[in-house]
């Protein structure tokens, strides 16, 4: 099976309900693709993901046929030529339409390979004279150019100011980024054993943070297989940071109520110099196993725990100096990584800030007096973001906002911040750090 064959195969799974990354790696691992196919066939995926709604425009423009009477393999083998026709550079069309009409003709129907055929060789015919992209409204005309459906461009237009800079930015592949594990191994080490490697290293925005360049299958990589770095985005690791006058060295108890896949509980005991006690809770029991894994790797000691954080644990009560709860959420603000999600039913996103406000409430309950409660959400949207801190605070007036600082941002007065991926180059986040009041 060659590169657009599996890509092919891979965007059928995804339609069907497969998670990217995880449908991607497996598959890949399983192949004969060489490192070059292998890179080949994740840009068609990922970019064919992210650029599905446009691709689409143009196909139903020079269709014969309704988009809904073309098969999903069909279609599928259409959006993936388009998109190397359209947006994918040094990509021949002719090898684009020809791979295209045998791949098709595999399954014997000449009749739509030659459907298909007919279809990429006229938009081959008019690269240099495209339809103009149009919609109802400006809103529409966003949503089909950077394929967003539409009631996700008009959610993140409510909460963002620059919608067109973020739904461009989302469409972008961002840097590999790490966090220097400083339990192991120092900033400098890391950056030269990988500059050695040809690697290219930038700095991040956070003090453990490097952006990289060229690093091929990092899980591969000896300073990945020692420990010394990790996988994490700066947001993440600001996240951490926000708390470090709390944590750095010294001997806390930190709960970390929605851990998996445990990143902010790894750095807040990194940040502690490995004195903090970090009991780690997530309500999936696999993913608490892979997290025991990943810790081991980074000498993190953690106390992992089956938990669902909307129901009270008794002994938990008072009991910590800081819980982080990081909620589930609608994941908009990372799409440029998982560009599935855009395609999420809406229905899933209106019920989130009810289980958010929830988890909120209750593990407020085990943050000692004055002690600390960090909330975060990988989302733009302010309704699972502000509006869930503020309806939090009304109905709780022993929590406060608290003012911090983050390196290369500066001081957050109001002790809530959005990242955004245009304006920071991160992922999309949200942080608010509240702290509990001492009872008289």
């Amino acid at each position: 099976m060659n590169a657009r064959q599996l890509a092919v195969k891979l965007l059928l799974g995804i339609e069907d309900g497969a998670y990217s990354d995880l449908l991607i790696n497996r598959e890949l691992e399983k192949s004969s693709l060489d490192r070059r196919d292998s890179a080949f066939c994740t840009a068609l995926v990922l970019g064919t993901l992210q650029n599905r709604m446009l691709l689409d425009y143009y196909i139903e423009a020079f269709s014969s046929l309704k988009m809904n009477k073309i098969s999903k393999r069909v279609l599928t083998v259409l959006r993936i030529s388009v998109y190397q026709m359209i947006l994918m550079d040094r990509v021949p069309h002719n090898a684009a339409v020809n791979e295209a009409v045998n791949i098709v003709k595999e399954s014997g129907n000449n009749r739509a390979a030659s459907f298909v055929n007919g279809v990429l060789r006229s938009i081959s015919r008019s690269i240099d004279n495209l339809p103009e992209i149009k919609g109802k409204d400006e809103l529409e005309r966003l949503s089909i150019k950077y394929s967003h459906p539409l009631y996700i461009t008009k959610k993140l237009s409510e909460s963002v100011e620059d919608i067109e800079s973020l739904l461009k930015e989302n469409n972008k592949v961002p840097l590999l980024t790490v966090r220097v594990n400083t339990l192991k191994c120092s900033r400098e080490k890391a950056v030269s054993m990988l500059e050695s490697q040809e690697i290219t290293v930038k700095y991040g925005l956070s003090p453990q943070s490097l952006k990289l360049v060229g690093a091929g299958d990092i899980e591969k990589n000896e300073c990945f297989t020692k420990g010394f770095i990790t996988v994490q985005d700066d947001a993440s690791q600001l996240c951490v940071q926000s708390v470090a006058n709390i944590i750095e060295n010294k001997r806390v108890k930190i709960l970390d109520a929605c851990a998996a896949p445990g990143g902010k509980s790894f750095a807040a005991f990194a940040l502690s110099g490995g004195k903090a006690h970090v009991t780690s809770c997530d309500i999936h029991e696999k993913k608490l196993s892979i997290m025991n894994r990943e810790a081991e790797r980074l000498g993190v000691q953690l106390d992992a725990m089956l938990l669902d954080a909307r129901k009270e644990k008794k002994e938990f009560l008072n009991h910590f100096d800081l819980v982080m709860a990081d909620v589930p959420c609608s994941g908009l603000g990372v799409i440029r990584k998982k560009p599935d999600i855009r395609y999420k039913a809406e229905e899933s996103i209106e019920r989130l800030p009810q289980i958010q406000l929830a988890i909120l409430r209750n593990v407020s309950r085990y943050v000692k007096p004055s002690g600390t409660l960090l909330y975060s959400t990988c989302t733009v949207l302010r309704e699972e973001n502000e509006n869930v801190i503020e309806s939090f605070l009304r109905g709780n007036s022993e929590y406060m906002l608290k003012s911090f600082k983050l390196s290369s941002i500066g001081d957050v007065e109001s002790g809530m911040i959005t990242l955004l991926p245009n304006v920071h180059s991160t992922d999309g986040f949200f942080i608010a750090r509240l702290e509990r009041r001492l009872r008289y």
